[in-house]
Order: structure tokens, then sequence, then C-alpha cells
């Protein structure tokens, strides 16, 4: 808006320099008009051209960054900085082109304003009595800087519409993103739900694409009636399904069936309500930016109103206490503390995986949560973390309902039922021996 006023200004005391060359402003301003029609469709698609042809140089870095002891441990510098300098050149033709229409553009912009002189020039001379020296001089001297302000008008323009352009592709992002559509209603389920922590399974079919009928079933009329409290081992083979068992019981996957849970429907329960009463600890480490507090306690925000559990920040000495039971609490003081930066910490993968532990052992305990899923937490881990973490889920979930899925006998230790699955299917289910 200012860029528009100093060129609607700048052009009224252009024209003030010969009355008669106020009858060339419509003129003038057509011919700009066409010029920024024709410029910026070419601006535009050059530009989409500029952001693709950075986004292979930005993984680049990405993916060194991650993997560089890799690179470094096989000597693959030499390829990787070949193939980084290809990603470079191809990034830097579409800012070329894009350099060369800009000055294209400050080239016709400067013979816009040279024929704007040319033509007060001559009305001032050829037609006498419609001005004064005074006033062709100011004009003159505004025609000068003319040209830099149609400049700018024309940037701050082109700005509106790659911001626009922007916009739209989020929309368009926001319009084709399928989401889930959380059509279930809460039927007065109390807040205390589950309150015991009961899971029943009728003959429940799913696959990872609901929408192809010949993608494989992960699983398949899967039944099985897990009764409260009990501690349930999954075993199976990879690809057996134990992972999207766990994700069909948090309505992560779309299936056919029935699950029930403390004899409710879930698909009766909006979504996220199912999910923030379920207590998960996932196989991959969940890092937040931010600080220890706020990936310790990330639904003490706004948005987590929804659930009055979770939406009161945790006490300090909760998370402190929290933080000491799985043993990482020393390491967390003697670098700042709760509030430190996360990143800053450099956490092993099993101090990681520890500090995803301490974070369920306090959604349980705000929420009052009776289940609790495990999927794999300590497959990556030396056997000392993995047993501590046991003898801490053994403490913390005592009264809960909890689901393991794991390759390793160790973990499987103080399970009440190992239920083994092949192919989407119950293949047994025995009673551990204690």
């Amino acid at each position: 808006m200012p860029d528009l006023c100093a060129a609607l200004v700048d052009l009224g005391i252009i024209a003030s320099g010969a009355k008669y060359a106020a009858a060339m402003i419509p003129i003038f301003v057509a011919a700009l008009y066409l010029l920024q029609k024709f410029y910026l469709r070419t601006s535009r698609q050059i530009r989409h051209l500029d952001l693709e042809a950075k986004a292979p140089l930005y993984t680049q870095f990405t993916e060194t960054a991650s993997g560089i002891q890799h690179i470094r441990a096989f000597a693959w510098q030499t390829p990787i900085l070949r193939q980084s300098l290809a990603h470079l050149n191809r990034s830097q033709k579409p800012y070329y082109y894009m350099f060369c229409i800009q000055r294209w553009l400050t080239l016709i912009l400067d013979l816009y304003v040279t024929a704007s002189a040319v033509t007060l020039v001559a009305i001032a001379l050829k037609v006498p009595g419609i001005t004064t020296q005074s006033a062709v001089g100011l004009a003159l001297l505004n025609v000068m800087m003319f040209g830099e302000v149609l400049a700018m008008l024309m940037n701050s323009w082109i700005k509106l519409e790659t911001s626009l352009g922007a916009i739209a592709r989020l929309k368009t992002f926001l319009a084709d993103t399928p989401f889930e559509a959380d059509t279930g209603e809460s039927k007065g389920v109390s807040e205390e739900w589950p309150q015991r922590g009961k899971i029943e399974l009728r003959d429940v079919c799913a696959r990872y694409d609901n929408t192809s009928e010949s993608q494989h079933l992960v699983l398949d009329n899967l039944s099985l009636v897990i009764q409260p409290g009990t501690k349930v081992g999954l075993v199976g083979r990879t690809g057996s399904g134990k992972s999207s068992l766990l994700l069909t019981l948090l309505r992560l996957l779309d299936y056919d069936g029935t699950i029930l849970i403390d004899d409710t429907d879930i698909t009766s329960l909006p979504r996220q309500h199912l999910r923030r009463r379920i207590t998960t600890l996932p196989q991959d480490v969940i890092e937040l930016s931010g600080s220890v507090r706020e990936n310790l306690d990330p639904f003490a925000t706004p948005a987590a109103t929804i659930d009055p559990a979770l939406s009161r920040p945790a006490d300090h000495d909760t998370m402190v206490e929290a933080l000491i039971r799985v043993g990482i609490w020393d390491h967390i003081s003697s670098n700042g503390g709760l509030d430190t930066s996360l990143s800053r910490l450099s956490l092993s993968h099993g101090q990681k995986q520890l500090l995803s532990l301490a974070r369920a052992l306090l959604h349980q305990a705000r929420t009052g949560s009776r289940i609790v899923l495990v999927d794999e937490a300590t497959s990556s881990m030396d056997l000392e973390t993995d047993s501590r973490m046991r003898t801490v889920m053994e403490e913390a979930f005592a009264q809960c309902t909890v689901v393991i899925v794991s390759h390793r006998a160790e973990t499987l230790r103080g399970v009440d039922v190992v239920v083994e699955l092949e192919g989407g299917r119950l293949a047994g289910c025995r009673k551990q021996d204690t």
C-alpha cells in the first residue's frame, strides 16, 4: 500500500508538469497492467520451479548432516560432495532465470519512464503556456525517481502474489489430504473411562489401505479377550500383525468387526478422546522441539483443554520423581534441569527411551488410564536398561492392563498371558509360567 500511494503521488506530480500529459495516464496505467500480468504469470511459474529445484538440495543437506558418521566411516565424502554440487547447479538454474526476468522488468520500466519523460518535455515545448519552468523541473525530477518507485511497487505486488500462492498451496494440501472422519459421539462416557481395562476383539479385520480390497489383511478375523489387569505379551514373526493390533486399538487403522473396551465400542468414541485415555510407549522415541518439561508434558497447552486431566501442567516435583524413577534425573539436573532444551542434553537412544517411559508414567498417573500399550520399547537397548524399564513398568502399571509387543524373551518375563500371532490371525494363547 505505501508503494502504491508513492507511485500515484509521483504520477500526479509528473502530470502537473504539463496538463495535457495527464491524458497519457490511462494509457500508461493500461500498459503497466499488461506488463505486470505477463510478468507475474512467468514469475510465478519460475518461482515454483525454483522451490522444486531447491528441495533435493535441502534434502541432501539434511541427510548428510544426519548420516555424517557413516559418510566418514565409508569414505563417501567425494561422491556425496559431487552429488551435492550437482543438486546445487540444478537449483541455481531457475534462480538465474528469475534474476534474468527481473532485470528484463527493470529495463522495461526504465523504458516506460523514458517514454514518459520524452512525452512530458515534448508537450511542454510544443504547447506553450500550459506550464511553468518550475513545474516542468519538478516533474522531471520525479520522473528520474519514478522507475525505482515502479520497481518497488512491482516487487511488492510480486511478493503478495507469491504469498497468496503459498496460501493457495496450503489450501490445496488441506483439501487433498485425507483426514479422519470422527463422527463418534462420546455417549456420556465418564472422564475416568476406561475404569477396568477390559479389551475384547470380535472378528477384527484390518488393512493399511482400507480403500483397496486387494491389499493384504494385517489382521484377519482376529478374536481375543483380555481381562482387566492382565499383562499380555504379543509375539510372532515380523509382519504377523503385532504392531498393527496396537494401531487398531488406537483407531489409527480402519477395521471391520468390533472392538470393545470396558464394554464400550470404540467406534462410538471420538478418536482423540480414545487416544488420550490410553497410555502408549512406542518403539520410536518421539522427540519434541523444546525443553525437557515440554517433552514430559506435551499436552499441557490450550489445545488440550478438551481433557481436563491433561490441560493442567504437571507438578514440578511429579516430573522430577518420574525422572528419578527411570534413572536419568542426575544427568538432566546437571545440565540445567527441566527447562533446558532437550537437544542440548545429547541423550543416548537408551536415555531417550527412558525419557519416553517417564512421559508414559506421567500420562498414566494423571489420566488414571487402565490400559498401557508397549510396542518394542526396549528392542534397541542393552540388558541393563531393559531390566530397569521392566522393573519400573511392573511397579507403575501393576493395576493396568498392559499389552507388550516384543521379540525378547526377557521383556516378556512377568506377563500373565503370551499371545502368538501369525499372518494376522491368532496362532496360540498360553499362560506364562511365573
